[in-house]
């Protein structure tokens, strides 16, 4: 079980390290492929679930990413924390603009402490 925390972590730096590459590129004013970006993290979420065996695993990845990823690209930015860009081609974010407008430290928080509770729920 504990490896099974220790691939969070993987997924941690994984999600800055991307944010951060997001960042470079929104400063170069070029293109991100969301759909590419967003393949690779689901490959690699199903791929640590799947070694794993656990499903709670692959819904704390998804909950992690959107909270984490988000939060790191606005500070890589310079933006507020809870910055909501309205410029965005990313399909997840336009339905959580459409659901949350530019609130987005709701879904933040639902998502991180979702996750929490997770990591609580199956540690036990």
């Amino acid at each position: 079980m504990i490896a099974a925390y220790l691939s969070q972590v993987f997924l941690i730096a994984f999600n800055i390290w991307m944010a951060r590459y997001h960042s470079r590129l929104l400063k170069k004013d070029k293109k991100i492929k969301h759909g590419w970006w967003g393949l690779s993290y689901v490959v690699l979420s199903v791929s640590i679930t799947c070694f794993f065996g656990d499903l709670w695993l692959l819904i704390a990845c998804f909950l992690l990413r959107k909270f984490l990823f988000d939060t790191a690209l606005n500070l890589y930015n310079g933006r507020g924390i809870f910055f909501v860009s309205t410029e965005t081609t990313s399909i997840i974010d336009r339905v959580h603009f459409w659901a949350f407008g530019k609130h987005s430290e709701i879904y933040q928080t639902m998502y991180f402490m979702g996750w929490v509770i997770l990591n609580i729920k199956f540690a036990v």
